[in-house]
């Protein structure tokens, strides 16, 4: 061996050229080379995927399917075995070669007793004589398989009795028992037969019988087909509610929890009531932890009260949050907000919140304005210049104090004052100081808000000429500054909701229904120029229609009633902030934001000469305004599926959009149309929720409009008219929209 050679155990070489390692330098040298050997390994045993071993044999499933089945659908039948499908893209054709779908192998021994599984299952659902067979086809890396059912004629429930409830009235013992999940003159399923008995045993601990107790008898004869089933019942004791015992407060007076408790001494037990005492307790946001349950340990079976303890854990007395966000229309946002509970005692939550967007693009004040229109968000500009809605920051500061149970468990009344600048995008920009006082229903069991509010501002609306021209008639800077002018606006508002979702964010099943009504009046406070009516509601239903593919739809709804006055006179309309607007990523996506419905076009103060004759000069000079409309109908359907590749993070999404919006009283810049726009959406999970980008196509064009004429100095907007003391032009553009790309941070709905 030459100079400088350390040879290991392990038959590594180690040469230095400089100078001969000692013993305990090569020592070392040998530990540290067989630690790096044993990670390597350890890693090469985590990267490399364990079904490498299909090689040995084992073979993807690419078929698995049912056949013969009638009572037991297939997705029961597939959750109830070992054996699993390969994803889609695994095991279709065309585009498994690619390889991104997530392959399941079959294990033989489980695959045999599958046959039993679903076998077993059929018994349990009463059909005795019921086989299963297997049709297996197998090739050197797949296999394809497909269990064949004979079900045979299922044992027929005869008659289903119950024994003990006759200290109940005879329209309690109806509801105790309609409606069960095992009925008379269908098949006899145990699983069934146990969840009758566990909804009658809830049933009747909601009328006050906490300590009832089910028995259950039933005789089967298979050469008959027939079953006969009995549910002995020992409802126990009739109880009330009794003492409320109340452990865990230190800030919060334990007066403020018995009043969000739905539990009252002296009436009927019920653990619906238990149960939503325990959500009231949570909802207020007085506590991390509550939990009302009888109270065992004074619990005594001969005294007809029952008592009941609460246990809660108070929240933080104080909270911060603060989020960052970027959307295609606000640039950059933030909001940051500061929670006091229990401010001034009696449960009272103080909240002051914040929020800007806009940030890089708004003029004002000028430290936030970065230019960013021209590179991040080019989506706020129109023809090169920053529109209405982004000349300025955006913004709200609230400052609101809520109080929990007022007058009602179910009740929460909310005072709140606020500063806000929001805007719409390419229509309007509102400037608005208020205050409002909100009064809010919601029971803990059906979660049905109900909010009543009345809100009194005094702001201005900055419009775009072409709003003000084409709606009121007010075309010069003289009139329509007058229109600027501060105003007072009082709206009294009911809102209500019926959600029945799974989940508040991204929903897979389940339905939302809601309303608004908003009514606005001199005869409340309002100015007479800001007088209207609107009507809103909208319904949203959710279905897994197979495993992780979601079918959801969408209608809405909405029509706006209003009269006012101007300077030029009598004309009917509604404040532009009020009126509806559709385009964008959350309605009709292969339209532009805001721009289906009515619209007017201007164009820059220039020679006019070729615009009445040419409709391609028309076309690259004219930029369209959104006015806003007083009817809208809005449908959606999208089918929601995971995507080949990342199933836990990545969702790819197929939909079409139908809409139309319209102003009644406007003829010309508004057509009563409604149109459709197919398109895909791809969903990457953040925990914010989906990020959400949409690629829509729209047939369609932009609705014909007038066309107004822009003086740079004056800030008039003049009708073009191809014929003096003509009509004035009207114009449409050319070509369909084409495709449109939407994206944005949350489900479309």
């Amino acid at each position: 061996m030459g100079r400088g050679a350390v040879t290991s155990d392990l038959g590594v070489s180690y040469f230095f050229a400089d100078r001969q390692l000692s013993a305990r330098q090569a020592k070392r040298v040998k530990f540290a080379w067989s630690r790096l050997l044993v990670g390597a390994l350890v890693a090469a045993a985590w990267l490399v995927p364990a079904r490498v071993a299909a090689q040995d044999g084992e073979r993807a499933v690419l078929q698995l399917k049912f056949e013969g089945n009638k009572a037991i659908d297939g997705a029961t039948l597939a959750a109830s075995i070992a054996t699993s499908n390969s994803s889609w893209f695994a095991r279709t054709g065309a585009v498994k070669w690619i390889g991104v779908g997530s392959k399941k192998y079959v294990n033989e021994r489980e695959l045999q007793r599958d046959v039993l599984r679903i076998e077993v299952l059929y018994r349990r659902s009463g059909f005795p004589s019921a086989t299963v067979d297997t049709i297996i086809r197998r090739t050197p890396r797949d296999i394809y398989i497909t269990f064949k059912v004979t079900e045979g004629a299922p044992i027929v429930l005869e008659q289903l009795t119950f024994v003990g409830l006759d200290s109940l009235p005879p329209g309690k013992q109806k509801e105790v028992t309609q409606d069960l999940p095992l009925r008379v003159g269908k098949p006899f399923n145990l699983a069934r037969l146990q969840m009758s008995i566990d909804t009658v045993t809830l049933r009747l601990r909601n009328l006050g019988y906490p300590t009832v107790d089910i028995f259950r008898e039933f005789a089967s004869d298979s050469a008959t087909r027939r079953a006969n089933a009995t549910l002995t019942v020992e409802t126990g004791h009739h109880y009330r509610f009794g003492s409320v015992k109340v452990e865990g407060t230190t800030r919060v007076d334990t007066s403020v929890v018995r009043a969000l408790l739905l539990v009252e001494q002296g009436r009927a037990y019920s653990e619906k009531e238990i149960t939503a005492s325990q959500l009231n307790l949570y909802r207020s946001d007085l506590f991390s932890l509550a939990q009302v349950s009888l109270d065992t340990v004074a619990f005594d079976e001969t005294d007809s009260l029952v008592p009941v303890i609460v246990k809660v854990a108070e929240a933080k007395r104080r909270t911060v949050k603060a989020s960052a966000g970027y959307a295609s229309q606000d640039c950059f946002r933030v909001s940051a907000g500061w929670a006091m509970r229990n401010f001034l005692g009696s449960g009272r939550i103080l909240d002051i919140s914040a929020r800007a967007s806009k940030i890089g693009v708004a003029s004002t004040p000028s430290f936030v304005d970065w230019n960013l229109e021209n590179s991040l968000c080019p989506g706020v500009k129109e023809a090169g210049v920053v529109e209405i809605g982004s000349r300025k920051l955006n913004y709200n500061v609230t400052v609101s104090v809520r109080r929990p149970a007022f007058l009602s468990p179910q009740n929460s009344m909310t005072l709140s004052g606020f500063s806000e600048r929001r805007s719409q995008y390419s229509v309007y920009l509102r400037e608005d100081i208020g205050a409002g006082i909100a009064l809010t229903r919601e029971s803990p069991v059906r979660r049905d808000p109900l909010t009543l509010a009345y809100t009194f501002t005094y702001g201005s609306t900055q419009a775009t000429a072409a709003a003000f021209c084409s709606y009121f008639s007010v075309c010069t800077p003289e009139v329509r500054a007058a229109q600027e002018l501060r105003k007072p606006l009082a709206i009294l508002s009911a809102t209500a909701a019926i959600p029945r979702v799974n989940n508040p964010v991204d929903p897979t099943r389940g339905h939302l229904f809601t309303g608004e009504v908003a009514w606005s009046s001199s005869l409340i406070g309002s100015s007479q120029f800001q007088q209207f009516t609107r009507f809103a509601i909208e319904g949203r239903w959710y279905r897994t229609v197979f495993p992780d593919v979601v079918l959801a739809w969408r209608a809405r709804a909405g029509r706006v009633f209003g009269r006012s006055s101007d300077q030029q006179g009598a004309v009917n309309f509604v404040p532009v902030e009020q009126r509806f607007y559709a385009g964008g990523p959350n309605d009709v996506r292969g339209f532009p934001y805001n721009q289906l419905g009515p619209i007017v076009y201007v164009i820059p103060d220039a020679d006019t000469a070729g615009y009445q004759t040419n409709p391609a000069v028309l076309d690259n000079n004219t930029v369209p305004f959104a006015t806003g409309g007083n009817v809208q109908l809005i449908g959606n359907v999208e089918v929601r599926f995971p995507a080949p590749v990342w199933q836990g993070r990545l969702r790819l999404a197929a939909f079409v959009d139908v809409g139309g919006l319209w102003q009644t009283n406007d003829p010309v810049n508004s057509e009563k149309r409604v149109v459709a726009t197919p398109g895909l959406g791809l969903r990457l999970v953040t925990p914010v929720g989906p990020l959400r980008f949409d690629v829509a196509y729209s047939w369609d064009k932009l609705q014909r409009g007038t066309v107004y004429v822009a003086n740079s100095v004056t800030e008039d907007l003049t009708e073009l008219r191809p014929v003096p003391g003509g009509p004035p032009l009207t114009f449409q553009p050319t070509s369909p929209g084409g495709w449109q790309l939407n994206l944005t941070v949350g489900q479309p709905f």
